[in-house]
């Protein structure tokens, strides 16, 4: 739905939303299985007796009402309808609806003027809306998907059906004879040769086995259980194909294969390269595939092929004059911001304290997803980030009704609260917002930011920010020593989250965060894992932080130091919170600079294309360029400039915010996964070409690299 239409369908959606919200509350008491954090009764804390009554949490009765409030939000954000809430989905629109009518219950006002995604609010324009539209990315649509047989016209093969255009494809038709090229894969090592050097197929329809040789049990042959070599790669086999003279490729599932992906027909947008395909491409069902070795007179049926393939590489002729025709187009994904202001009062009305989460997670899997067979898999996102969506309503309801009891003549500053969206690609809605901010940067004292307050274990939880500052970290102490939680504690403004984006904005800000888990960025993060007890708890204890930072008279500045522009690793030994946000010019002692993917070093997932998955470490590189990557969900190929840190070798060079970097010394860039290897081969002091597009021209600038050990 589009924001033009949405006072016609808020009232139905809302209501079907909120019918589901009565619905899984009821499921939430049978499915919750965390182990909840021992709340601690202010009453049992130990503290000075002059502890001020602000510093103290709520009571264990106050909580428990909390939290159950808290679990309604988070099984209704996190439930299937929501679709995994990825950016232009029927889903994210419906948890959009969802937190706007909560906000209208609290009594908050709309935080924004109505615009079109990509305009620009005219100044002095009313806020009238609860959404802040923007363009983010662009999705691939088939809009043309032919597979036919010259010599059988009336064999048809339905899009969607029997086969689908994947987005391996370039926008193009081709007719040629049908060949069969088993796995299409050279491997010298292997002695497996399918395309001679010299190889010419003369524009042939080529059709090509996903995975590669298997054996009895439909598994590698060239691996172990754990999946497949890096042989299996399909991009190189399409791009090999091509090499090798094709005019087409049909790619086919094996029949037998022991993988659960066998039987999924890929489509545009779940097989992609960052790179422009060189003809059409298409992906079809075996039993599509047996139709069309038919109708192309082939005696040999898929299986048999398939039995062959396993046997020996080679390039079996079939015939027929096979006709593909693909066209792809590029659709912008509108996706929106949500927001609700407090208004403020007395003299400090005009000033802003946000508090945010971004509310977007992965949809399906097509980007970002640490599961190995997570692709096309509902990712719910209960924890990542229902969990500190569900804290920021909660904040929501108790700061309104706060300040409705607030005596008359009280000073308050009015408080923002938003929802972030397209956070998984890149933090683009943070971004976005700080770059069309609806008052001046000077006029935001302070973002808070819950992003993953589902797992509290131990009562440990994380604060990063407390030096972003002056006098920061003495005002949150007293809070955090009488919170009841083990609360770390980390100076610095910068990390994986949306408080970044606020932080290179000049606003100082503070980062909420329980820690990773083993759900993290998979299927498996879903409302039954979380921890609502814990999360009413962080919420509860953002809540008076918040009031006070809302009324205090206490003025904090921003402060830019080495120590509080460190980008914060998050609470985690093993795993990476990295996903769709791995920045490969973070801090290399940064868990979120370590390249994640599901598969162990040497293995493929024959899913992806070349660059689509993580792979080796960001341990050991030498060098800091200084940008944070503005999106990593390859809507456009190469690597977009989000923002370029101060003092850096990309900010000597004259990069800003919205650069496109397409070559790295002459070498193409098509990703953020390209570039990685290229930053991690230099040493400091090493000059680098850099070509780069700006307002649709390609210009060139060259960067000295400066050392990661020094703050710059």
């Amino acid at each position: 739905m589009r924001h033009g239409n949405f006072s016609v369908l808020v009232g139905p959606v809302l209501t079907s939303v909120l019918a589901l919200l009565c619905l899984v509350g009821t499921a939430a008491g049978q499915a919750t299985q965390f182990e909840p954090v021992k709340v601690v009764d202010p009453g049992s804390v130990s503290a000075p007796a002059s502890a001020e009554a602000k510093h103290q949490p709520q009571s264990a009765a106050v909580l428990a009402e909390w939290a159950a409030r808290y679990k309604q939000h988070l099984f209704t954000l996190a439930d299937p309808s929501m679709e995994g809430r990825v950016p232009g989905s029927a889903g994210i629109e419906k948890a959009a609806v969802y937190i706007e009518g909560q906000l209208k219950s609290f009594g908050l006002q709309p935080a924004f003027p109505t615009t079109k995604p990509g305009e620009a609010a005219t100044e002095g324009a009313p806020r009238d809306s609860y959404r802040q539209w923007f363009n983010h990315g662009g999705r691939l649509i088939a809009a043309t998907q032919v597979v036919s047989v010259a010599e059988k016209p009336d064999q048809t093969f339905v899009p969607g059906t029997d086969f689908n255009v994947v987005g391996l494809s370039s926008s193009a038709k081709a007719t040629g004879k049908l060949v069969f090229a088993g796995y299409a894969i050279n491997d010298a090592d292997r002695q497996w040769t399918t395309f001679a050097d010299d190889a010419n197929l003369n524009g042939a329809i080529v059709m090509v086995l996903r995975f590669e040789p298997m054996n009895d049990q439909g598994k590698s042959k060239w691996s172990d259980d754990s999946g497949w070599s890096i042989a299996a790669g399909l991009e190189s086999k399409v791009r090999r194909a091509f090499a090798a003279g094709a005019g087409g490729v049909v790619i086919v599932n094996p029949p037998g294969a022991a993988d659960p992906r066998a039987n999924t027909l890929e489509t545009v947008d779940s097989l992609t390269s960052r790179r422009t395909g060189q003809g059409p491409v298409v992906m079809m069902t075996p039993e599509a595939a047996d139709r069309l070795l038919a109708s192309c007179g082939s005696k040999s049926n898929l299986l048999s092929l398939r039995e062959a393939a396993d046997a020996k590489a080679e390039v079996i002729e079939i015939g027929g004059a096979v006709t593909l025709e693909a066209k792809i187009d590029r659709q912008a994904i509108e996706t929106a911001n949500v927001g609700g202001m407090l208004p403020g009062k007395g003299n400090l009305a005009d000033e802003i304290v946000v508090i945010g989460a971004h509310y977007d997670h992965l949809g399906m899997g097509l980007f970002g997803s640490m599961s190995s067979d997570g692709r096309n898999k509902l990712h719910p996102g209960a924890d990542d980030n229902a969990s500190g969506s569900s804290g920021n309503l909660l904040v929501a309801e108790q700061m309104a009704k706060a300040y409705a009891a607030l005596p008359p003549g009280s000073n308050a500053r009015s408080v923002l609260f938003m929802w972030f969206s397209a956070e998984e690609s890149g933090l683009n809605g943070s971004r976005y917002y700080t770059r069309n901010m609806i008052a001046p940067a000077e006029k935001h004292t302070i973002m808070l930011n819950m992003d993953m307050i589902g797992s509290l274990r131990q009562g440990r939880l994380e604060v990063t920010g407390v030096a972003t500052a002056e006098g920061l970290k003495d005002f949150v102490t007293p809070y955090f020593d009488h919170s009841g939680m083990n609360i770390g504690r980390k100076p610095g403004g910068l990390g994986p989250s949306d408080h970044a984006s606020f932080f290179l904005a000049k606003v100082p800000v503070l980062f909420f965060f329980t820690g990773l888990t083993k759900q993290y960025h998979s299927p498996a993060d879903t409302a039954d894992t979380i921890n609502t007890l814990g999360g009413a708890q962080v919420s509860e204890l953002v809540y008076r932080l918040g009031l006070d930072f809302a009324t205090t008279t206490t003025q904090m500045p921003y402060a830019e130091t080495d120590e509080s522009r460190r980008s914060e690793s998050p609470m985690a030994d093993t795993s990476s919170r990295g996903g769709a946000r791995v920045n490969p010019d973070a801090n290399p002692s940064d868990p979120a600079a370590q390249p994640s993917g599901p598969h162990a070093a040497g293995q493929q997932d024959p899913n992806a294309a070349a660059g689509t998955t993580g792979g080796g470490s960001m341990r050991g590189v030498k060098v800091r360029f200084g940008i944070a990557p503005g999106d990593y969900s390859g809507s456009d190929p190469g690597v977009l400039v989000g923002d370029v840190y101060p003092d850096t070798s990309a900010a000597a060079a004259g990069l800003k915010a919205g650069d496109l970097i397409t070559k790295w010394n002459n070498t193409e860039v098509k990703s953020v996964e390209d570039w990685m290897p290229l930053l991690s081969g230099h040493e400091p002091g090493d000059v680098v070409k850099i070509t780069y597009m700006r307002d649709g021209k390609t210009m060139q600038t060259e960067a000295k690299l400066k050392g990661r050990s020094s703050a710059n």
